[in-house]
C-alpha cells in the first residue's frame, strides 16, 4: 500500500508532462500583431506633429518570406494584421505613396515580439532641386532630337531625318544627381551651358519601346566620335570637359506598324554644333534635314565647317560608289 501511495505523485508528474506536451504549439505562441501608420512630412520637419496622418497607403506584409496579407492605412486608426511571434516580418509599399516623396528610413524588416508591432512609414517632401553652383567651367552639351521615317533603312541620317520639335532632353550630373530638363526647338536642339565638369546621363524624353536609335557625340572640331555608355538607346552618358562644346545627336527610328525594327544599314553621321562659349543656348542653325543632296552638302558647310564636310562627304561618296 506504501509503495503504491508512493507510486502516485510520479504518475501525477508524468501526466501533467505529456498534457504539457500535447497542447498545441499555437497555444505556447503570445499573441503579436503589426499596426502601420503612415504620414506624410514636410521637408525639414521636426516631429511627427508637423506631419499629416496618410490614409490609403497599400502596405504587402510578409511573413517569414512569405506573403500574409496586404493592408491599407487609414487617417484614424493604423492599419493591424496579426502575425506569428518570432516571425520574420517585411512590409513593402505597392502604393498610395504621395508623389515627390521619399520613405525615410523606417521599420520595414523586423522579427515579431510579443503584443503590438508598431511601424511608422514617413514619406518626406523631397527638397526643391536648385541650380548647380557657380562654376568657372565654361562647357555646353548640345543635344539634337533627329527623327528619321518609320523603319529607316537608309544611310543618309543628317538629310533624311529632320528635327523634331517639343521632345524633352534631360541631363543628369552623375557625381550629385543634379538633373536639368529642357525642350527641343522647331529644329530639335537645346542645349545646356556651364554644367561642369564631369560624367553625364544624356535622356531623349522618347521611349525605347516605340523607336530604335543611333547615337554619336562629338566636338565641332573633331571627327572623331565621344566614346559613350549605353549607345543607341535613348539614354547614354558621356563625359564633359571643364571647356568642351559636346553635341550628342540622338537619331530617332519608329518601328513598322507590326513593332518590328529594321536591320542596321550603315552608321550615322555626327554633326556636332558650335556654341557660342559663355552665351545662353537657345536655338542653333538647322542640320539641313529635308532638302536635296546639294543643299544638303551647303547646310553642312555652314554647319560644321569644311574639314568635317570633306571627310562627311568622303564617306557619303563611298557609300554611294558601294551602292
Amino acid at each position: 500500500m506504501n509503495h503504491t501511495m508512493r507510486r502516485i505523485p510520479f504518475l501525477l508528474l508524468a501526466l501533467i508532462a505529456l498534457a504539457l506536451v500535447a497542447r498545441p504549439a499555437g497555444a505556447q505562441a503570445p499573441p503579436s500583431s503589426v499596426n502601420i501608420n503612415a504620414y506624410h512630412c514636410p521637408t525639414g520637419y521636426d516631429q511627427v506633429s508637423d506631419c499629416t496622418k496618410l490614409e490609403g497607403v497599400v502596405v504587402q506584409v510578409n511573413q517569414d518570406g512569405q506573403p500574409l496579407d496586404e493592408v491599407t492605412t487609414s487617417a484614424s486608426e493604423g492599419a493591424e494584421l496579426e502575425v506569428m511571434f518570432g516571425a520574420a516580418i517585411e512590409l513593402e509599399i505597392l502604393g498610395g505613396q504621395p508623389a515627390g516623396t521619399v520613405l525615410e528610413p523606417a521599420t520595414l524588416s523586423f522579427d515579431a515580439a510579443e503584443g503590438v508591432n508598431a511601424v511608422t512609414l514617413i514619406f518626406v517632401d523631397q527638397e526643391a532641386q536648385t541650380p548647380p553652383p557657380p562654376h568657372s567651367d565654361t562647357n555646353a552639351l548640345v543635344v539634337q532630337a533627329l527623327v528619321c521615317p518609320v523603319a529607316y533603312a537608309g544611310n543618309n541620317y543628317v538629310r533624311d531625318c529632320p528635327g523634331e520639335s517639343g521632345i524633352e532632353a534631360t541631363v543628369t550630373r552623375d557625381a550629385d544627381g543634379f538633373a536639368v530638363t529642357q525642350t527641343t526647338g522647331a529644329d530639335g536642339i537645346v542645349g545646356f551651358q556651364g554644367l561642369g565638369e564631369g560624367t553625364y546621363t544624356v535622356e531623349l524624353g522618347v521611349p525605347g519601346d516605340f523607336a530604335d536609335f543611333q547615337t554619336v557625340c562629338g566636338t565641332p572640331d573633331g571627327f572623331e566620335p565621344r566614346q559613350v555608355t549605353n549607345p543607341n538607346t535613348n539614354r547614354i552618358g558621356v563625359y564633359l570637359g571643364p571647356t568642351e562644346e559636346l553635341t550628342c545627336t540622338f537619331f530617332v527610328i519608329p518601328v513598322d506598324a507590326k513593332g518590328e525594327t529594321p536591320p542596321a544599314t550603315g552608321e550615322p553621321t555626327p554633326t556636332p554644333t558650335k556654341v557660342a562659349t559663355g552665351d545662353s543656348v537657345k536655338a542653333l542653325p538647322s542640320t539641313g534635314a529635308g532638302v536635296s543632296d546639294a543643299d544638303g552638302f551647303e547646310s553642312l558647310l555652314l554647319l560644321v565647317g569644311g574639314g568635317l564636310v570633306l571627310a562627311v562627304a568622303g564617306a557619303l561618296t563611298v557609300r554611294r560608289l558601294q551602292a
